[in-house]
């Protein structure tokens, strides 16, 4: 039998179960099924972050028709709405996290790395020498 690493929102709801101030009451941690729903959220909310970091950098693909092509560009409506949602992840995320004793959640605009990070309370980190947790 092989193994392999674990995907990130499994591994993450293990972290997140063990994160919970005071066990949540419960002598072993979290219950398992609140820490998994929200890893599985807070990944999700990367990836959403993590597209629209690329839409910002490649931009987004329209038909122009004075070109008579497909071109890639970025507006200030565009903008607009990408920082509108960028706000709501953020917010989201902060609001998942809360319970978990996280702060510092941000979500960084490069989307060559993590996109959505944040500190747990216990210091422990999924990242070099930053000591933040990525999704």
């Amino acid at each position: 039998m092989q193994h392999r690493e674990p995907k990130p929102a499994v591994y993450l709801a293990a972290v997140l179960a063990t994160e919970v101030p005071n066990g949540g009451g419960s002598p072993c941690g979290m219950p398992a099924y609140p820490a998994a729903r929200d890893a599985e959220t807070l990944v999700r909310l990367g990836k959403r972050a993590l597209r629209i970091a690329e839409q910002k950098c490649n931009g987004i693909e329209r038909y122009d028709a004075k070109a008579r092509q497909v071109l890639a560009s970025w507006t200030e409506a565009d903008e607009a709405r990408a920082e509108k949602t960028i706000a709501k992840i953020e917010a989201d995320a902060a609001a998942i996290l809360q319970p978990y004793g996280a702060t510092d959640i941000k979500a960084q605009g490069d989307p060559r790395g993590f996109v959505l990070t944040f500190r747990l309370a216990s210091g422990r980190s999924n990242s070099f020498g930053d000591g933040v947790w990525g999704v």
